[in-house]
């Protein structure tokens, strides 16, 4: 997973860690935006970009794309 670099006239080591990884959160937490955050999730949103299917989420009765927005705000958990 790719970190930010910190600019070379700060002192300590080179790379900074994303402010989700050092919160006290459940462990499934951090995987799910560490998964958004690189794309590596099974929204349809994604699959539909390497197979022939809608994007249209298939998990509840709003009838919009399933992307990380609709699954946070929209969706039932």
């Amino acid at each position: 997973m790719a970190l930010p670099l910190k600019p070379s006239n700060v002192q300590g080591p080179p790379h900074v860690l994303p402010r989700y990884l050092e919160l006290k959160l459940s462990r499934h937490v951090p995987r799910n935006i560490a998964r958004f955050c690189l794309r590596a999730q099974t929204l349809r949103v994604e699959t539909g970009c390497w197979q022939s299917h809608n994007r249209i989420c298939d998990k509840c009765d709003l009838h919009d794309v399933q992307d990380e927005k609709h699954v946070l705000f929209y969706a039932p958990a």
